[in-house]
């Protein structure tokens, strides 16, 4: 089986996707089972002069927590939390993903929307204030392939070979879109099972993510990056999306969502059907918290190595020839939604039209 060189790749989060610098404080928050390579991201943020913090814990530790906390306690977020995160100047996650998605499926229902209002405001604090940088990203495992349906050996590879891609090539395929949609006032989407959406994204600021972050107060890169990296990406006027799109897949607490359907009205979305897990859809928007309903996203997936979506959305929404759109939170690329989750969902083969002229034709730059 394909071994990555894992210290190669934590020293390139921690000097050049995150930039850290010597005298900062770093918060790493990981899955137990990947506290591995937790620490060797944490040696080279002490290699780099800064001060590291592993914070480390198991998925049925974290289920228990979500089914055995009192309900009031439950929908606040823990305070020493929210301190710890607001005194660190760079937060790396390695956990975008349950380590074994099947036990997500275990969290009692009458608690999902506890667990949303607390989730909300650690996201507000880590993400929305811009006065830190964060880098998230995953680490594979058995567990999660068979979830997914994936052999091991296929997906660990998959994974590996999108995060090894260089910065420069994501950026340089990129710059091709981006040139393509700077300037542009109206954006439409259309594919092959009805989707016929527009929408505006007039005024509002374009991102390249090619995993590498910015500082806070300097207009040189978002601060907010993802490993493995790869899309365009920006926050659509909220109250300018109309029309009707088939999201081919989302994948929504360890459950599949294969072909929903939502309907916008100046911005507001209603759900209407789908394939495969429109109820699980519909219990994780009635679950959340402030703007669940409204688009959030609209991105393009650049990175070359992945070339199929089998279930994280992590990778997923980098895949070269979809797009995603994302329902809620979008204040960390300057849109004014606010809600307790980001939820991304792809399309397969749009046809993407900027001001009238095409840009992407059934899922293949122009």
């Amino acid at each position: 089986m394909y071994r990555p060189d894992f210290a190669a790749i934590a020293r390139h989060i921690v000097r050049d996707n995150a930039r850290v610098r010597s005298g900062e404080t770093v918060l790493i928050r990981a899955r137990a089972d990947a506290q591995y390579y937790a620490e060797l991201i944490g040696t080279e943020c002490a290699r780099a002069g800064a001060h590291p913090l592993i914070v480390a814990a198991n998925d049925e530790f974290r289920l228990r927590v979500e089914n055995e906390t009192p309900p009031d306690i439950l929908a606040e977020a823990p305070p020493h939390l929210i301190g710890l995160i607001r005194d660190s100047d760079v937060v790396v996650k390695v956990d975008s993903n349950w380590r074994n998605p099947l036990l997500s499926r275990q969290l009692l229902p009458e608690r999902a929307t506890l667990v949303q209002k607390r989730t909300k405001a650690v996201m507000d604090v880590m993400y929305f204030t811009k006065e830190r940088r964060v880098i998230v990203t995953d680490f594979p495992t058995v567990e999660q392939a068979n979830f997914f349906g994936i052999d091991f050996q296929k997906y660990h590879l998959l994974f590996w070979r999108a995060v090894e891609v260089p910065p420069a090539t994501i950026r340089k395929r990129a710059r091709n879109i981006y040139d393509k949609l700077e300037n542009v006032k109206d954006i439409s989407v259309k594919s092959k099972k009805g989707t016929d959406l527009t929408f505006s994204i007039a005024g509002r600021k374009l991102f390249i993510d090619d995993g590498i972050l910015g500082y806070p107060g300097d207009d040189d890169g978002p601060l907010i990056a993802n490993v493995p990296a790869g899309e365009v990406y920006c926050a659509p006027m909220e109250d300018s999306v109309n029309g009707r799109v088939i999201l081919d897949r989302a994948f929504i607490q360890g459950n599949r969502i294969r072909d929903l359907v939502l309907e916008f009205e100046n911005g507001d979305a209603k759900p209407v059907e789908a394939k495969e897990g429109f109820d699980v859809f519909v219990e994780f928007v009635d679950a959340g918290h402030g703007d669940c309903l409204r688009l959030g996203e609209f991105g393009v997936g650049l990175n070359p190595a992945v070339v199929e979506a089998y279930g994280s959305v992590l990778t997923d929404e980098k895949m070269t020839g979809t797009i995603h759109l994302a329902l809620g939170e979008n204040r960390f690329m300057d849109g004014a939604n606010s809600c307790s989750y980001h939820q991304d969902m792809l399309v397969f083969e749009p046809t993407v039209e900027a001001d009238g002229t095409v840009v992407m034709d059934k899922g293949e730059l122009i």
